[in-house]
């Protein structure tokens, strides 16, 4: 005889107290791999189901009759020595969830001073993206917006959890693992989840809303029936001020989850539709201001770095001041133009927010006139100098080259992105284009004894595009193939006809490229985050505006690669163009 029958014989309820229990247990063995036995931990099991039969259309009085039965089960199975610990006895279950009713007038209440309450959260929105813009702090953001929001909502309490491994790097942690989350701020913590370093709200376990930000299935504000978390903190330590309900609203940019905002109501108040409205706001511009902090860290890195090229050049000034006053005329012009770039240098401190914005076609002005007097120092002072100087002098060099080329690389990357809509179209031979460019390689390939060979049909046909363009893209593509292919190596230009689209390949014989890693080689800046190609010059923004141009051209990119053997990088145009 199971439980259930032992309980129907023994205590003979009516017949609506055993359909009630009957339904129960089948609720139970649905949501179970194993029989259901009574547990001390059900006061989770038990709202849900309560709340199941409220979605199912039960009334308040229907609701209050399943809690009666229910609780008489488990009282009985206490007697009987079932279950040690009885939930009934700390939590009161005719109220799991709010009647249509009770929804109503927390709304109505809300509603009684509608426009205060609108004009308050407007004021505090606005004083949410004043401090977001005006702060490049992003803890002290986080903590800022957490107790505005809490504020002007009349909640006590809030968390902001964030994925330690996103798109965004802001908050890396060297031992962090994908899909871990770190607590980012709190604010108003009862003792039940401020204690123990906050060890309720911290991994592991992953808590449900969490699972579902992961898995992309949480893409708007919810209300939380009941949170794990809430429920273990009060269980272990008796005490979280009475909170029984809270909301979560994610946080996601561009389609890519970032974390969680989360707000804790008491006493089981769902949150209405104009109150997530308000988390919703409030979640896109913190969105944008974390954007924004990982743009100020790519700016910020790229300042140290040109400042660092900045202080090698003045401890060449200091060691050579004492000859370059004794030169000519020309040379004191070529120190003068050098310290013109030096305060042009200076003046790059600006580097602080839009990243990709500020880099423009006057920042290579600078760099050029430093290349001028670099070779006229080579050309009439290199002898002269000590082979220490020598050496210093030459690396300078060598970094001003990368930095230029870096910077050149940018601009050429944004100019197109914004003129992309301005290409000349006309009949273009891949062929012809091909072997021009492979032409501006020729000394480099000559140097480092790599065979160029060109393998393309005469009567390839045409494509439609822009010729200016699509030598660029192939430009990149060798450049890419020359300065990964080692010594002896070999790089093969291909084009062929497929159906109606022209299939163009620069293959080499470098050192290739992991399969994870081939899908992002495409996105800018993905050099930098590859072990096998970081050290070489560039921020690996000439893939991507391989792509902006193909894409341009209605044609896609593709790439193969075996470690050891090469890879191939090439892409796809229709024939006689769209």
């Amino acid at each position: 005889m199971n439980l259930f029958e032992s309980f129907i014989s023994s205590q003979l309820p009516s017949d609506a107290a055993a359909s009630t229990l009957r339904d129960y247990f089948e609720w139970q063995m649905q949501h179970r791999s194993s029989d259901f036995i009574p547990s001390a931990d059900d006061d989770v099991d038990l709202r849900n189901y309560l709340f199941h039969l409220h979605t199912q259309g039960a009334d308040r009085a229907a609701l209050k009759e399943h809690v009666a039965a229910l609780e008489r089960f488990y009282r009985w199975a206490q007697t009987e020595g079932k279950i040690a610990y009885n939930p009934f006895d700390d939590y009161d279950f005719n109220i799991p969830i709010l009647t249509n009713g009770q929804i109503h007038a927390r709304q109505q209440t809300q509603s009684d001073n509608l426009r205060r309450r609108e004009v308050d959260r407007l004021l505090a929105l606005n004083q949410i993206i004043e401090a977001l813009n005006n702060s490049v702090d992003i803890q002290g953001a986080l903590d800022s917006t957490l107790k505005t929001l809490l504020d002007v909502m009349n909640l006590q309490t809030g968390w902001i959890s964030m994925l330690t491994k996103s798109h965004l790097s802001t908050f890396l942690t060297v031992d962090s693992q994908p899909g871990d989350f770190t607590l980012a701020a709190t604010c108003g913590l009862p003792p039940g989840l401020d204690r123990d370093d906050h060890r309720f709200l911290r991994q592991p376990p992953v808590c449900h809303c969490q699972k579902l930000l992961i898995e992309g299935r949480l893409t708007r504000p919810i209300n939380i029936i009941e949170c794990t978390r809430l429920r273990d903190s009060r269980r272990a330590e008796g005490d979280n001020r009475g909170l029984r309900f809270h909301a979560s609203v994610p946080l996601i940019l561009q389609g890519k989850p970032l974390g969680l905002i989360n707000v804790a109501a008491a006493d089981w108040q769902l949150l209405t539709h104009t109150d997530l409205h308000f988390l919703s706001a409030v979640s896109a511009q913190l969105v944008v201001a974390l954007e924004r902090a990982h743009f100020y860290e790519a700016a910020e890195s790229q300042r140290i770095h040109i400042d660092h090229l900045a202080t090698l050049l003045h401890e060449i000034n200091q060691t050579l001041e004492a000859k370059v006053l004794e030169r000519t005329l020309e040379l004191a012009a070529a120190n003068a133009s050098l310290e013109k770039a030096n305060q042009q240098l200076q003046e790059l401190d600006d580097l602080k927010s839009a990243f990709l914005g500020v880099i423009s076609h006057e920042l290579r002005t600078p760099f050029t006139s430093i290349l001028l007097s670099m070779q006229l120092w080579q050309h009439n002072y290199l002898e002269n100098m000590q082979p220490e100087q020598q050496q210093l002098f030459q690396q300078l060099n060598a970094n001003i080259d990368a930095a230029k080329a870096m910077i050149d690389n940018l601009v050429d990357y944004t100019t197109f992105i914004r003129k992309q809509g301005t290409m000349k179209l006309a009949p273009v031979k891949l062929g012809v284009v091909a072997a021009t460019m492979l032409l501006l390689f020729k000394r480099q390939a000559e140097h480092k004894a790599i065979a160029l060979v060109v393998d393309i049909p005469d009567d390839l046909p045409e494509t439609l595009g822009d010729e200016e363009r699509l030598a660029d893209a192939i430009y990149e593509l060798v450049k890419n193939a020359v300065k990964f292919t080692p010594i002896g190596g070999k790089i093969t230009l291909r084009a062929r006809l497929q159906g109606t689209m022209l299939n163009f390949a620069v293959q080499d014989t470098g050192a290739g490229v992991p399969a994870e890693k081939l899908s992002t080689l495409w996105e800018g800046f993905s050099q930098m985050a590859d072990p096998i190609r970081r050290g070489k010059e560039g921020l690996g923004l000439g893939l991507a505006l391989v792509k902006y141009i193909i894409e341009a051209h209605k044609g896609e990119v593709w790439a193969e690669s075996q470690v050891g053997v090469g890879s191939a990088f090439g892409f796809r145009l229709p024939v006689g163009g769209t």
